[in-house]
């Protein structure tokens, strides 16, 4: 939230990652997975790709997009929506990275049908049409934009 509303969240999120993730806290999962996760969060909004980017790479490989650690298939392709994200606002953005994420990230919401990894996708799908208008690569990703029979 510090990040979000244009403070400095180094404080915080160095004191997060610095917990043990064998801790348990109530009504706080402080898993090593999902720090690092929140930390790729906080980093995206706070605009530090580069940082943003390494950290997430900690949980999933950026070639292979298989898994570091152990993880929800859901934290995975979140994890893969975030990468898509700070990819898309880093200054020199590499399209074909980009879609190689964006790819993973809805084919992952469409298997898991789940709304919220779907909207972040599509989220991301919108913006890529907004950096790379009439773009043939980015308007031909539309065919994977389906929504799974309910």
């Amino acid at each position: 939230m510090q990040a979000k509303n244009g403070q400095s969240p180094d404080v915080a999120l160095g004191k997060a990652l610095e917990t043990n993730p064998e801790e348990s806290f109530a009504f706080m999962d402080a898993k090593r997975s999902s720090l690092l996760l929140e930390a790729g969060w906080t980093y995206c909004y706070a605009g530090n790709q580069t940082k943003a980017l390494e950290i997430l790479a900690k949980r999933v490989d950026p070639e292979t997009l298989k898994p570091r650690l152990a993880q929800s298939a859901m934290g995975q392709v979140e994890t893969i929506n975030v990468m898509t994200l700070s990819s898309l606002r880093t200054k020199d953005r590499d399209m074909e990275k980009i879609i190689h994420f964006w790819r993973a990230g809805m084919e992952g919401a469409k298997t898991l049908q789940n709304e919220q990894r779907f909207n972040e996708a599509l989220t991301n799908y919108e913006l890529m049409e907004v950096v790379w208008p009439g773009e043939r690569r980015i308007t031909d990703l539309r065919d994977h934009i389906v929504h799974w029979e309910e």
